[in-house]
């Protein structure tokens, strides 16, 4: 018990065994199965070929007998004796006897031949070879040959069938034959003579049955079907097929394309092989029609030999693999003890029932790694900690640090002593477009872009410098450079390509932008936490050289003397008559020379320029919004606080040039009182009261209005489209419409209190408004 639960514990041993047992089954399988699949077809293809052998038998005998048939009349249908008998009018007894002997000996002589049948036009009888035959014929036969002659429908020289019944079956019985026919028409296609031979099919059926009896086809049949596509004498071909299978092969043989083949009909029990084969002689086609499964029996007892061998095989197989899998198995189960044993049982990962052995092991493998990894990684944190914890330190207060800090750090972090390096610089790295940067992203994620904008920059400076960067943990980071006295003199020029090469990291990967300012270079490392400051007031000159600047000690202007600056006066005149008249033009000259003094001011000034132009702006609204009845409404204190926000110069000039282009739009969009506007309200003012007086019209309202008719018509149809006659009447219909909703008014009520008099003018406007006369509206609206 023990044994087998251990065997159930070991997975990749099961996994291994089942693997080579698999492959050992599926190879036998297929192997079965292919050889099964490929005797069915090679049976199928010797069937095949050996019932194609015998139809072509029976094609050659039925055109042998075709052959023999066709001489024989040719023969006999010229033969003077025969022709005497097809075209005397007048019989002479003696010629009769000797031409009726001569067929009689010939019909006799011949195995195919039953009889003869020549008929005489001139006597409408038939003259009949064969005593047997000639003295069985009645009536009733006679009269089916003068149908086939007066019918036309008896075919020349093919094989008719024919099922013949003699009136006294005791007398003769019964037979079939097949009628030959061979007679010349006249030149209107009368039929006056004719040569018919009675051909016993005997010979052919016998044949045929002969084949039916042999062993290889005791469970099969022979057919021959006609042109008709139907079995030839149906009693004489006991068969295999009913009439719907017939109709089944008969569709399968017109699909074919080649005249003989093989196909298969039915399914399951019914399933039937049929071969067969169009002869070129009637139209017949012979077929060969056998069970499916009476073909198949020798494979069939191959598939049940095949299981049993395939069964034990397996078995053996099993065992076999059993051994293999136990010997393969042996290193793993020894690994696997050795590993089991080693360490507590808590700390182990347990092989549960889902796991195999090699899962255990990786399972042992990744906490061990995840151990390593976890210590690793608190160390770097908290060296991390550290190292940032000294940088900012020297940066923010580096004449607090003792010499033995400072020897710590450089020992410790950057990779030597502080004698290795004479001069230091401090690089400020600030994230262009703070103020979006800060909506529209996480707190954690603003840590994770600053460590990973800290990471690039220490890693492409330390290819050419020893620098540490530290996020300064406000809105910028920076670095300590460490510059080799040798590299004093092109320091900048080396330094500038690694900053294009930062910003082009963080934009192609982080889609941030960043500005880069650096100090000069100093000697004293006490002196770095002055020259930080500078990097941070070199930076603020962003606003002057735009995003993605790398701003050096000579760009950036120094501001010792923090002198005032005021807007020269002419420029400030320029924006206070662009404001008043209101021109795009003027304001937007006065933007680009503004923007152009701003370049050269330093950062305080342009400050204060700032202050300088809101004020002028709102002191100048105020002064044209005395004046107006509707003011122009700006929030300026939000345009100041939009500037103080921007980075760059670019970006207050938008600001400016789109308060300009409010400033303009605000004020063309008041409207102004227009004297055409107040004539046209003025005249809808008046037919609104008016419209009931029947004695309202153009005049009328000039006269009011003390204007010219002219004028008045010609001001109201340019703005209305329409004249004035016209907007009374569509009034007055409107009010009308009301109208007829209220019972209380007759029509004719209505017409009067809306301002007509004329009863047809009336309904006719209305119809031509509403596609329906005033009774019919009211009518229809009461439906509704």
């Amino acid at each position: 018990m023990e044994k087998i639960r251990s065997w159930f514990s070991k997975k990749y041993l099961q996994r291994i065994w089942l693997t080579v047992t698999l492959v050992i089954v599926v190879l036998v399988l297929i192997s079965s199965i292919t050889l099964y699949v490929s005797s069915e077809r090679t049976v199928l293809q010797v069937h095949e070929r050996a019932n194609d052998k015998v139809l072509h038998q029976i094609d050659y005998n039925i055109r042998y007998m075709n052959e023999i048939v066709t001489n024989t009349a040719s023969f006999l249908f010229f033969d003077t004796e025969v022709t005497y008998l097809r075209l005397a009018k007048e019989l002479d007894d003696y010629l009769y006897i000797k031409s009726i002997g001569k067929l009689d000996a010939v019909t006799s002589s011949s195995s195919f031949v039953h009889s003869m049948f020549i008929y005489n036009g001139f006597h409408d009888d038939f003259f009949i070879a064969n005593g047997a035959a000639r003295y069985s014929v009645d009536e009733r036969f006679r009269k089916n040959l003068n149908d086939y002659i007066h019918s036309q429908s008896l075919p020349r020289m093919r094989f008719v069938p024919y099922s013949f019944e003699a009136s006294d079956p005791s007398n003769y019985g019964s037979f079939d034959m097949f009628l030959y026919a061979m007679y010349e028409p006249d030149a209107k296609g009368k039929i006056e003579n004719m040569l018919v031979l009675a051909i016993s099919p005997e010979w052919i059926f016998e044949n045929i049955h002969m084949l039916n009896q042999t062993d290889l086809q005791q469970e099969g049949s022979f057919l021959i079907l006609d042109g008709n596509r139907q079995l030839l004498f149906q009693k004489r071909q006991t068969g295999l097929v009913d009439p719907e299978e017939l109709a089944v092969v008969n569709r399968r043989i017109d699909e074919a394309v080649a005249d003989r083949g093989t196909f298969t009909i039915g399914k399951g029990k019914d399933r039937k092989v049929v071969t067969y084969l169009n002869i070129g002689v009637n139209d017949w086609v012979v077929l060969n029609v056998q069970p499916y499964d009476s073909v198949m029996s020798d494979v069939y007892d191959l598939r049940n030999t095949s299981i049993w061998i395939t069964s034990i095989f397996m078995l053996i197989a099993v065992t076999v693999a059993v051994v293999a899998t136990n010997v393969l198995y042996r290193p793993v189960d020894s690994f696997m003890r050795q590993l089991r044993q080693g360490g507590d049982e808590s700390s182990q990962s347990k092989l549960r029932p889902k796991h195999d052995e090699f899962s255990y092991v990786t399972n042992r493998y990744k906490q061990m790694v995840d151990k390593l990894d976890l210590v690793k990684r608190d160390s770097e944190e908290k060296e991390t900690i550290v190292k940032s914890f000294y940088i900012r330190k020297l940066l923010l207060n580096s004449m607090s640090i003792t010499a033995e800090e400072l020897a710590h750090f450089f020992g410790r972090h950057s990779g030597g002593g502080e004698a290795e390096s004479s001069l230091y610089a401090v690089c400020v790295i600030k994230i262009d477009r703070l103020h979006d940067f800060d909506i529209n992203t996480s707190p954690s994620e603003k840590r994770l872009y600053y460590f990973a904008i800290s990471n690039i920059a220490n890693e492409l400076l330390s290819s050419v410098f020893r620098s540490e960067t530290v996020d300064m943990r406000r809105d910028h980071m920076a670095a300590i450079l460490s510059i080799p006295e040798s590299k004093r003199e092109g320091f900048m020029a080396e330094v500038e390509p690694i900053f294009r090469r930062i910003q082009e990291v963080a934009n192609t990967y982080y889609k941030l932008s960043l500005t880069f300012a650096i100090s000069e270079p100093f000697a004293d490392i006490r002196g770095t936490t002055d020259h930080y400051a500078r990097a941070l007031a070199y930076s603020m000159y962003r606003i002057k050289y735009g995003h993605q600047s790398i701003i050096t000690p000579e760009m950036a202007a120094e501001d010792t003397a923090n002198l005032d600056f005021y807007v020269p006066e002419e420029l400030e005149r320029k924006l206070i008559n662009g404001l008043k008249s209101n021109d795009p033009a003027v304001l937007g000259q006065f933007l680009d020379q503004y923007i152009e003094l701003a370049r050269q001011l330093t950062f305080d000034q342009t400050m204060q320029s700032y202050y300088q132009i809101i004020m002028t702006i709102r002191k100048t609204l105020k002064e044209i919004n005395a004046f107006k009845l509707q003011p122009i409404n700006v929030d300026m204190n939000r345009v100041y606080q939009s500037m103080m926000e921007k980075e760059t110069i670019a970006e207050v000039k938008a600001v400016l040039a789109e308060l300009f282009e409010d400033l303009t739009s605000e004020a063309k969009s008041i409207p102004s009182l227009d004297k055409n506007d107040v004539l046209l309200e003025t005249i809808k003012e008046l037919v609104a009261i008016n419209y009931t007086d029947v004695n309202l019209s153009l005049q009328s309202i000039a006269s009011m209005l003390h204007m010219s008719v002219s004028y008045v018509g010609r001001s109201f149809k340019k703005s209305e489209g329409c004249s004035v006659a016209e907007y009374i009447n569509e009034v007055r219909l409107s009010q009308a419409e009301k109208l007829l909703s209220n019972k209380d008014y007759s029509v004719i009520e209505i017409m009067e209190r809306v301002g007509f008099i004329n009863q047809s003018q009336f309904f006719k406007l209305f119809k031509k408004k509403f596609g329906a006369t005033p009774r019919e509206y009211r009518l229809k609206k009461l439906i509704e």
